[in-house]
């Protein structure tokens, strides 16, 4: 690896003596000053410090997976300390310093939201401008691209609108193709449809208290078992899965995990893809009985449900 002074051969010997005391203590590792030239363009002022005037929040977003962690790690939010800091306020200075780091840490906390608990479902609407911001840099890193193609969202329908979708029984499952328009203007997805069933089928609390509930009845003719009605609400756990076009994609599933580390998520292993658009798509629904035993009482109920698509003409 290049040493400290192989990263500075572009500073004169006066530049080099004036930085050869108080910056090399105070200041960035040579890794980090590495990865800040990047940022900058190889932009230093005249004492060859690099210089983050006008560094851009497509400029942070154009790095790789590794370099964007590390300006994330190194200026960003969260509990790190902005070693920076010190060198700016000693007789050096770092020209824009300040908005730059106020940039990594909006990347920093709008990442840090999403994957975390606090912003679940309509809750992201507050961070869904920066997203948008950076996917518009035409120039993205490898960990916010995606090529698009099949993705799979496991969510929870009402009872109201499941009743009103063409559902069919095949190899034992429900299945529908209908039209999917998202309220939210920035969903989750993944490559992997386990993760999108293990979500539908209340992962990490996801369907807790939305139970169906059916009004039930003693049969008059034998009076010794529940008969069901079809008054029934709440909601049902389903599996969407669609073709999402590239333009509508942000976050690489395969580069996602090392991007979590970063911030503390890197047990999530959910190969997400953030789609960030309202448009209406066409999609094909999935309800199995074992994903409908975790919001029913009894398989009994799980197959008035599946009776109710049967008798359907």
């Amino acid at each position: 690896m290049k040493n400290y002074w192989q990263l500075r051969e572009d500073l004169t010997a006066a530049q080099r003596k004036y930085l050869s005391r108080e910056y090399d203590v105070k200041g960035f590792s040579p890794e980090e000053e590495k990865v800040f030239l990047k940022v900058t363009k190889g932009k230093r002022d005249a004492n060859g410090v690099p210089d983050f005037t006008g560094v851009t929040l497509c400029d942070i977003v154009s790095l790789n997976v590794d370099d964007f962690g590390m300006v994330l790690d190194t200026a960003g939010g969260g509990n790190w300390s902005r070693r920076g800091d010190e060198f700016t306020n000693s007789d050096y200075k770092i020209r824009g310093w300040y908005p730059f780091t106020g940039t990594a840490t909006r990347i920093y906390d709008a990442l840090d939201n999403a994957f975390g608990d606090a912003l679940m479902g309509a809750g992201k609407s507050s961070i869904i401008d920066i997203f948008r911001q950076m996917k518009s840099c035409p120039n993205r890193g490898d960990w916010a691209r995606y090529a698009g193609g099949t993705l799979y969202r496991g969510k929870r329908i009402s009872w109201n609108q499941f009743s009103r979708m063409p559902w069919k029984i095949v190899n034992g499952q429900l299945q529908c193709t209908s039209t999917y328009q998202s309220k939210l203007a920035m969903q989750s997805w993944t490559i992997d449809p386990k993760v999108a069933y293990d979500f539908a089928a209340g992962h990490e609390g996801a369907m807790s208290g939305k139970d169906l509930h059916m009004d039930e009845f003693w049969d008059d003719d034998t009076g010794d078992f529940i008969r069901y009605s079809r008054d029934i609400v709440g909601f049902l756990p389903t599996v969407i899965q669609a073709v999402v076009p590239a333009k509508d994609c942000f976050l690489n599933p395969v580069l996602l995990d090392r991007l979590q580390r970063k911030l503390g998520h890197g047990l999530l292993k959910e190969k997400e893809v953030l789609r960030i658009s309202t448009a209406p798509i066409r999609a094909q629904f999935t309800v199995t009985k074992k994903m409908l035993r975790v919001v029913t009482n009894n398989d009994d109920e799980v197959d008035h449900i599946f009776n109710i698509v049967s008798k359907r003409k």
